[in-house]
């Protein structure tokens, strides 16, 4: 796993950056739903969103895993697992993640 961090100031690049890092990721074969993007703000992870959507021609409600720190651990803890778990277009990273949340979960 690799991870890049960007910090700046407003107007600085940082978006231009994570799109550059993700062109590199994506051209080492990594499945964009294998890349996960998080902001403190809402505002940067709409942002990056909509530029990653637009540049990949991807759905933007596909892109669950960009969004704020608190955004994304909510999502994950809303998600319907099984319908994520069994979902062929995840990746088998993605859908092995959501199994293992399936059991850990049922145990309790």
């Amino acid at each position: 796993m690799t991870t890049h961090r960007t910090i700046g100031l407003p107007g600085t690049g940082k978006t231009t950056k994570m799109i550059k890092e993700i062109d590199k990721l994506l051209k080492e074969d990594v499945n964009i739903q294998d890349i996960a993007m998080t902001t403190f703000s809402r505002r940067m992870a709409d942002k990056l969103s909509l530029e990653i959507s637009h540049r990949y021609e991807l759905d933007y409600e596909d892109l669950y895993n960009v969004g704020t720190i608190h955004g994304l651990c909510r999502r994950q803890l809303n998600v319907d697992i099984k319908r994520l778990s069994d979902n062929p277009k995840n990746s088998p990273h993605i859908r092995a993640l959501f199994h293992e949340f399936q059991d850990f979960s049922e145990k309790i």
